[in-house]
């Protein structure tokens, strides 16, 4: 999981994953980052395969994908990018509402982008409490 420590402005810039057919999506995402306090890489591919290849290979914090494309999967690529990385994010976004089981990935409408990017941060930024065992 991301910490506060990843919206230091002063370290490398947070990787982020678009997964979307056409790169439609990466203007909007890259105005989202462009207020964060350390600057984000957006990097974006159209091919699931070469979805999973960047999780196991770039240090990204966070993945946006198209549920039309992971839809063709079965949403094996949702799950997939997070299992490959326990330590990342995966949000799926979709034109239409979609109800989602319990075994499938929940799904944000495209026209909630701003506000789950703004949710992750917030997430984010909070340090993480203490677990104390007793």
């Amino acid at each position: 999981m991301c910490s506060a420590q990843h919206f230091s402005a002063d370290e490398s810039p947070l990787q982020l994953l678009v997964v979307c057919p056409r790169g439609e999506r990466l203007e909007t995402v890259r105005e989202l980052t462009r207020s964060w306090a350390r600057s984000a890489q957006i990097l974006w591919t159209a091919d699931p395969g070469d979805a999973l290849r960047r999780v196991r290979e770039e240090p990204l914090v966070l993945a946006i994908v198209d549920a039309r494309l992971d839809r063709a999967s079965g949403h094996a690529l949702s799950r997939s990018l997070a299992q490959h990385r326990a330590d990342i994010d995966v949000l799926r976004f979709d034109d239409s509402a979609t109800f989602a089981s319990p075994s499938q990935p929940s799904t944000w409408l495209w026209a909630e982008l701003p506000r789950a990017i703004r949710w992750w941060v917030q997430r984010h930024q909070q340090p993480s409490p203490a677990i104390v065992y007793q």
